[in-house]
């Protein structure tokens, strides 16, 4: 990713990015938990939005040395290092699939905790470089609130121009600030979140003398269905917010899947969940009945708090396959959330509609896409879409 500011030189930039590195290895963590869901355990019409898992593909409005654009995160599969295995967690231009900075984590979320153990910047910040940490750095992902939490490691800075690698090291602390904090993201504001701040100092041959000794300071917010929703440092300045968030699970053929997709919509921004878009195949059961569940809310609010309607005639939603649609009714006002329950309670209305349906009838092989969509008329305000497909995947 390129920016207009003047090249903060590849010294400097290292020991920023790995500081601020441990903090977002602090917030950020996903479960072991499949999004894909057994057809008899699974509540469609019922079930809240689910927990972050490594499928989960979050999209991004960010702001970094002056320069905005809109990055997405996705994993990338698995990294072992000294032994241990880490998942590759990669936030870049989604144009640039080559690029971007990818973080190394190993998840134990179960026991509370992940293990960090480096990152790999790759034409982010200047010249392509990586942090590969001597030890992995063990981070608690929920301390007491208010008790700051000590975090120090040491890492290697290698890059295609130095492969043996310079030192650097850093040492600070976090602190889980809030347990339900709300933050205003780009995808409006997200309740439900663990709040924490960061404070770390970096020393060593990888700095330059003018840079060593200097506090990088900032602070995240990690929710557990979208992972981090926002982060901010002052001192890079950086400036990361959440714009949608999307999960296409990991379910096997034969058994069912789940995917599911949040998002903000208008009349120029539409609204698309699809299975054909998981693997570009045409993998859902027709013969097998789909539970399709979309949940509409105005994106502001204060609006949100009033009756009117989100639907028909000014708002359009199809329940749909590859050649035909599923009639529907209009959406139900319900006081309660059914994907984000961490809203109940405020006083926001949530329009519903809920199909379960197969597409038995329709010509050709029993491999068919099942979608939701749903499109905005000019002149209306803005809307935050939430969807769910639950299927039987079979071979295309």
């Amino acid at each position: 990713m390129s920016h207009r500011n003047r090249p903060l030189g590849r010294a400097r930039t290292s020991w920023v990015v790995c500081a601020w590195g441990f903090a977002v290895a602090a917030g950020g963590c996903s479960s072991s938990d499949s999004a894909g869901a057994d057809a008899d355990a699974f509540d469609a019409e019922h079930a809240p939005y689910g927990a972050y898992t490594p499928t989960t593909l979050g999209a991004y409005q960010l702001s970094f040395l002056g320069t905005s654009a809109r990055v997405e995160s996705r994993n990338l599969g698995t990294k072992t290092i000294a032994g241990m295995t880490f998942d590759r967690d990669l936030v870049g231009d989604p144009t640039l699939p080559d690029h971007g900075f990818e973080l190394w984590v190993a998840d134990h979320s179960e026991a509370g905790s992940i293990d960090f153990g480096g990152f790999d910047a790759r034409s982010v910040v200047g010249a392509p470089f990586t942090a590969t940490l001597a030890s992995p750095v063990h981070v608690p992902l929920a301390p007491t609130v208010g008790q700051a939490q000590a975090v120090s490691g040491t890492a290697t800075i290698t890059s295609p121009t130095d492969l043996v690698g310079q030192p650097v090291q850093v040492t600070g602390s976090y602190t889980r600030t809030e347990s339900d904090a709300s933050v205003t993201t780009a995808a409006g504001v997200v309740h439900g979140c663990n709040h924490y701040t960061g404070a770390f100092v970096g020393t060593g041959d990888a700095i330059p003398a003018a840079f060593r000794g200097t506090e990088v300071t900032g602070e995240l917010w990690w929710h557990p269905s979208y992972g981090v929703v926002a982060a901010k440092s002052s001192s890079v300045p950086l400036d990361t917010l959440l714009a949608e968030s999307s999960d296409c699970g990991a379910a096997e053929v034969g058994s069912f899947a789940v995917t599911r997709k949040t998002a903000v919509i208008d009349a120029t921004h539409p609204f698309t969940l699809d299975t054909y878009d998981c693997a570009q195949q045409f993998d859902a059961d027709k013969q097998t009945h789909a539970g399709m569940l979309l949940e509409l809310r105005w994106l502001d609010e204060a609006s949100a708090r009033t009756h009117n309607p989100v639907g028909y005639p000014f708002v359009h939603v199809e329940f749909g396959t590859v050649f035909g649609y599923f009639p529907t009714t209009a959406p139900l006002e319900s006081a309660v959330s059914v994907f984000h329950p961490e809203e109940n309670g405020l006083g926001m209305n949530h329009w519903l509609t809920y199909v379960n349906q197969a597409a038995k009838n329709e010509s050709g092989s029993d491999g068919i896409a099942y979608h939701i969509r749903v499109t905005v008329d000019p002149g209306f305000s803005a809307i935050r879409a939430t969807a769910r497909i639950h299927y039987r995947k079979i071979a295309p």
